[in-house]
């Protein structure tokens, strides 16, 4: 079958922002043929992974004989919904799958598919989601949506948004900072007059304070600044190379009041590529040229041997940042000359 092209082309999504949208939502709108030929759309979590949707449900009741009865079905997810009353308008995102539905009937698959459920909403708690299987496996269902078409849709004034960049200012205790965002996502946050200052922002950007990204930046700031560690990450857009939006991610798993050192990143990289090594140097390019600092943590990267090095906002404030999470350690020590990666 060949699926309906959507007509607002400006409108659309990639795959790989839709995909995103499916990893980040927690729930969705299941829509199935219903008793009767009448649609059923029923609310219902879900996990994704490698292009299909898993979900969970009892043994028995209207979805379960809606799915024997036709296999075909739609998903819907909206991952924002901002209402702009002045504009009696919302700036809307959202995600529709079409695709087959099916009852996990294989062992294997029902169970791999409660692990990935489990660990998607419970995560890295693996003996009691040991427990809950070995008291509830029995009477589960396990689902499998296959996706064959994927379409994602935002509202006008989002494109529009997305044709210049924004820029605020935060005044913290450690100095101006200045916040950059495309709009809909987080671009940059740098001290001001830092190395590599606003090298991500676009030439084309005015300053516009009003924006919900920067409002949320805001609070995680305002969170971080009072020693506290943010439950939350405001929506980031990483603007670099495959390779440094890798280092950034790894950065990004770097706990509040924990440090990780070049090696560590290399080492891991190494491991993820399949190769003996990788080079300590290109990890701390990567690293001292991200655009979003405080938020993806380079300050809590370290040298060999405990040295303080690499951070594009000065020493000084990688001290003070160190310091404030309780991070910094009586062994470390910056080097008198040069670099110890």
């Amino acid at each position: 079958m060949e699926f309906r092209a959507m007509r607002r082309k400006r409108q659309q999504l990639s795959e790989e922002e839709s995909i995103g949208i499916l990893q980040r939502a927690t729930a969705g709108t299941l829509a199935l043929l219903g008793d009767g030929g009448y649609p059923y759309a029923v609310p219902i979590s879900y996990v994704y992974a490698d292009g299909k949707l898993y979900f969970h449900s009892a043994l028995s009741g209207h979805k379960v004989d809606a799915i024997r009865n036709c296999d075909k079905a739609s998903f819907c997810v909206i991952d924002k919904d901002d209402v702009q009353p002045a504009r009696y308008t919302t700036f809307f995102r959202s995600v529709i799958a079409f695709g087959r539905i099916h009852i996990i009937e294989d062992e294997q698959e029902k169970l791999e598919t409660a692990r990935l459920l489990g660990d998607r909403y419970n995560p890295n708690q693996e003996e009691a989601l040991q427990k809950e299987l070995e008291h509830g496996f029995a009477r589960m269902m396990m689902i499998r949506f296959d996706i064959k078409h994927l379409t994602g849709k935002k509202a006008i004034e989002l494109v529009k948004l997305k044709t210049m960049d924004f820029t605020t200012h935060y005044q913290s205790p450690l100095g101006g900072i200045t916040l950059a965002s495309d709009g809909e996502a987080l671009v940059g946050l740098w001290f001001d007059g830092q190395k590599y200052f606003a090298d991500a922002l676009d030439t084309k950007h005015t300053e516009r304070d009003d924006l919900p990204i920067f409002d949320e930046t805001r609070r995680w700031l305002d969170t971080y600044f009072s020693g506290k560690a943010p439950d939350f990450t405001p929506k980031l857009s990483m603007r670099a190379s495959d390779f440094r939006k890798r280092v950034w991610e790894i950065m990004l798993t770097i706990p509040f009041g924990h440090t990780m050192t070049y090696g560590d990143i290399a080492r891991q990289i190494a491991r993820e590529r399949g190769i003996p090594t990788m080079s300590m140097q290109a990890v701390g390019g990567a690293v001292s040229h991200n655009s979003i600092s405080l938020i993806i943590p380079c300050h809590r990267v370290v040298g060999t041997g405990s040295s303080l090095t690499g951070y594009a906002g000065g020493i000084d404030k990688k001290l003070r940042l160190l310091q404030m999470e309780g991070a910094l350690q009586p062994d470390f020590f910056v080097p008198k000359k040069g670099t110890t990666l």
